[in-house]
């Protein structure tokens, strides 16, 4: 059986080695910090270097780290917080500069990693971080005000919103943050009997969805947001092809008909099957990390912070790992006829004669 931990941790390490290579370190440029998304990205901005030092921090926190107090990685994170500091707007919002200026919506994308990150500082107390997790705590408050004077583009930012809301509201015992996301939350989850979504984005946006219900559930200990996250898990489990990969076709947004493996969904898979000791997605989460593993497809799950923060998942035996071998799905409002038997899938789709 896979050892999760150490296998989070040694992608951990390899987004380490990135970090090292690419980061930015020159005091005298203005982007000093700053850390790309990819190593061909020619823009810098917060959302790439708070989401690529993650790792650094689950590292450095870590008493079985092997980098644990590793001087040069506080040197670098807070280098990286000082990067985004400078580059959140007098509104409280940040840029993604690619498309989206001044904008609610990928502020609470950035949010998604910094508020885990500050409970991760206080949940494993290091040399020098007590700094940090003031940092952190400003912009937190900045961001909150900057959200909820804004709005969304997506269908999914609306729950995106609400989960960090929820989030802030609760790490700075603001009422407010909170009564603003039930203002979202009062529209309903677009999320139907089958667990599809709005945007039916099976690789990008229902997991982007699932994170914020599971944000959702772990906020306002409401298990019924938990429940949209587990629905839709189910019937993901009949959207990957024998060969690993995830049925797109019927996407709403930029993922449909690509190509890509499960491997963000990781701890989803996990946190639901500990929390309701299910045994099938026990056995999704442990076969998505086998695959990854096996056939050295991408790093290991970032996701790091997220499991050294629950005692769930932490503490869950995965019953063995495997997808489920037979399937013959009909969802019918959203035109999908799924099937599969051993290695062998076809689909159906309303309106369409690709598939």
């Amino acid at each position: 059986m896979i050892d999760v931990e150490a296998y989070l941790m040694d992608g951990a390490r390899e987004r380490c080695d990135f970090v090292r290579k690419y980061q930015n370190m020159d005091g005298t440029s203005s982007c000093f910090g700053s850390v790309p998304l990819h190593a061909e990205d020619s823009l810098v901005h917060a959302k790439s270097t708070i989401y690529r030092l993650t790792p650094l921090v689950c590292l450095y926190v870590l008493p079985r780290s092997d980098l644990f107090e590793a001087p040069e990685f506080l040197k670098r994170i807070e280098a990286g917080l000082l990067f985004a500091q400078r580059t959140q707007r007098p509104s409280g919002c940040w840029d993604l500069p690619n498309c989206n200026f001044d904008s609610a919506p990928d502020t609470a994308f950035i949010v998604k990693r910094l508020a885990p990150l500050w409970r991760v500082l206080q949940q494993y107390p290091a040399k020098g971080t007590e700094t940090l997790g003031e940092m952190i705590k400003g912009m937190l408050s900045r961001a909150a005000e900057g959200i909820i004077a804004g709005g969304f583009h997506t269908p999914n930012h609306r729950w995106a919103i609400a989960s960090v809301l929820y989030m802030v509201g609760n790490i700075l015992e603001q009422p407010k943050y909170k009564a603003y996301a039930d203002q979202y939350l009062k529209e309903g989850i677009d999320c139907n009997e089958y667990g599809e979504y709005s945007e039916r984005s099976a690789i990008t946006y229902n997991c982007v969805n699932n994170a914020a219900m599971i944000t959702l559930f772990e906020e306002t200990g409401d298990e019924t947001y938990l429940e949209y996250a587990r629905r839709n898990l189910h019937m993901m489990l009949t959207y990957i092809d024998p060969n690993g990969m995830i049925f797109s076709e019927n996407s709403h947004r930029q993922d449909k008909g690509k190509i890509a493996n499960p491997r963000d969904y990781f701890y989803q898979y996990l946190f639901c099957a500990a929390h309701y000791q299910d045994d099938e997605l026990g056995r999704a989460a442990c076969k998505i990390l086998q695959d990854n593993r096996d056939f050295h497809v991408r790093k290991a799950p970032d996701c790091l912070h997220l499991y050294l923060l629950s005692k769930e998942m932490r503490a869950y035996r995965m019953p063995g790992c495997a997808y489920p071998q037979r399937y013959d799905r009909l969802y019918k409002k959203s035109g999908v006829v799924r099937y599969r038997n051993g290695d062998y899938s076809y689909t159906l789709l309303e309106d369409n004669a690709k598939v």
